[in-house]
């Protein structure tokens, strides 16, 4: 039990759910339209999600071995390390869980002919650690970080398929626009909703990262400038998101319009209003609460895709 909270097993769960419903409902379902058959089978797709699983969960272990004091003071009833699992132990879980990610990267790339992508393994592992031990105590730039990685779950998909998706361009370039337009704006929903949860993030662990000496944007610019930033990049995301609702309305059932409107868009503007009148640790943790949720909704908005 410990180890899976320590891996965030729920957060590794919509991973796979969001994996799953992109690779199935947008690309396999454009592919099957035009008869061409995909790069990935069945199970080469669930070995690719096992390698962006075994990524995350390990970034997750590193998480928490960096953040260990900081984590003592900002929620000490939730650590795992130290308390419920040896430091040893976490190690060699991320370095096992690095490892095989690594294994099937190379199976994968080797059994697809496209050696090159394998250096793509390594590149998001160093930028993990480098997200952990340097970027992550400064304004802006670890949050981003992790926005672009959050948003790159849905990316890696687009690139594993290349090859059939060119067929597709060449063969039906109305059903590959639909595709990859849809496709490009979930990845904007994905980068805007975890970026601004990030942040919120930063203004609920503010005391604690301010002790072990860290930058954030609410300890570098205060709880105002960082609630403005918040507010800012929110409206923008609103506006992104309305305007794909009313572009792109004929593209998903008519009940879409609605799921947008009360199921996503309204909680953003609840998420606004809540976050001018809060300014505790508490009321923080329930607002990177609610944009989970809003996070989750986004991704089953893709059920009204047809």
């Amino acid at each position: 039990m410990s180890f899976f909270k320590l891996i965030r097993l729920p957060n590794l769960g919509i991973v796979v759910l969001t994996q799953y419903l992109l690779y199935y409902l947008i690309i396999r379902q454009a592919l099957g339209n035009a008869n061409i058959d995909p790069v990935l089978s069945d199970l080469r797709f669930g070995l690719f999600v096992l390698v962006t699983v075994l990524l995350t969960a390990s970034g997750y272990v590193f998480n928490d071995i960096v953040d260990h004091k900081v984590d003592q003071i900002n929620k000490p009833a939730k650590v795992v390390l130290g308390n419920k699992m040896p430091f040893q132990i976490a190690y060699w879980a991320a370095g096992l869980m690095l490892l095989i990610g690594f294994l099937v990267s190379f199976f994968l790339a080797m059994s697809l002919e496209r050696l090159p992508y394998l250096s793509i393994y390594p590149v998001a592992v160093i930028g993990l650690l480098v997200y952990n031990l340097k970027w992550k105590g400064r304004p802006l730039i670890g949050n981003i970080t992790i926005a672009v990685y959050c948003s790159g779950v849905a990316g890696i998909l687009w690139l594993a398929e290349e090859p059939a998706l060119k067929n597709l361009y060449q063969q039906d370039q109305n059903t590959y626009q639909l595709a990859w337009t849809v496709f490009f704006w979930y990845m904007l929903f994905a980068f805007f909703s975890t970026l601004i949860r990030e942040i919120v993030k930063d203004m609920e662990d503010a005391e604690g990262d301010k002790k072990a000496g860290l930058k954030t944007a609410p300890i570098l610019w205060g709880q105002r400038t960082t609630k403005g930033i918040v507010l800012l990049i929110t409206s923008v995301f609103f506006v992104i998101l309305a305007f794909f609702g009313w572009q792109f309305q004929e593209v998903f059932e008519q009940s879409m319009l609605a799921y947008l409107c009360f199921g996503i868009l309204l909680p953003i503007v609840l998420s606004a209003v809540w976050l001018l009148r809060i300014s505790q640790a508490k009321g923080f943790y329930q607002i990177s609460q609610l944009w989970k949720g809003i996070m989750i909704l986004g991704l089953l908005m893709l059920f009204f895709y047809s």
